[in-house]
């Protein structure tokens, strides 16, 4: 067999059974295409009003490589939002806080306006420490809400 420089596929792959799994190995090569499509999915189950599934998606998402910061930064914001929706307000607000450090560090308004959009999804939890934290976070970058 002839020895190629593209890394071959890790055994671990072989145990997928769905087409939203994700493998239980430490890498997966990724192309832009597979983060799109996931994205895409994750945005239809939280329109169909699953938004538990769609936070799952964008967690598999935030495991692939490559990811730029800004694209991290604006996915935790959704996958937030996603998990807000859930009804994981202790859960959306760690992972928006982790969002607004990306965000900020990328100046990314984009990722702003979700998480503004987050805090409002968090509004019947808004004496809670995470979505306090939250807010926080936001007030302190003086962000204002999306039109």
């Amino acid at each position: 067999m002839p020895q190629t420089d593209r890394p071959q596929a890790p055994d671990c792959l072989t145990h997928l059974t769905g087409p939203h799994e994700w493998p239980p190995c430490p890498y997966l090569p990724v192309d832009r295409a597979f983060i799109t499509g996931q994205t895409r999915s994750a945005a239809f189950w939280n329109l169909t009003g699953k938004p538990g599934q769609a936070a799952e998606l964008y967690g598999h998402v935030l495991k692939t490589e490559p990811l730029s910061r800004r694209d991290r930064g604006y996915f935790m914001a959704r996958m937030a939002s996603s998990l807000a929706l859930s009804g994981e307000p202790d859960e959306a607000s760690l992972v928006g806080i982790q969002a607004v450090e990306l965000a900020s560090a990328t100046s990314s308004l984009r990722t702003k306006r979700e998480l503004r959009r987050t805090l409002q999804v968090l509004t019947p939890w808004s004496g809670r420490p995470g979505p306090v934290e939250l807010r926080s976070a936001l007030s302190d970058w003086n962000v204002t809400a999306p039109q």
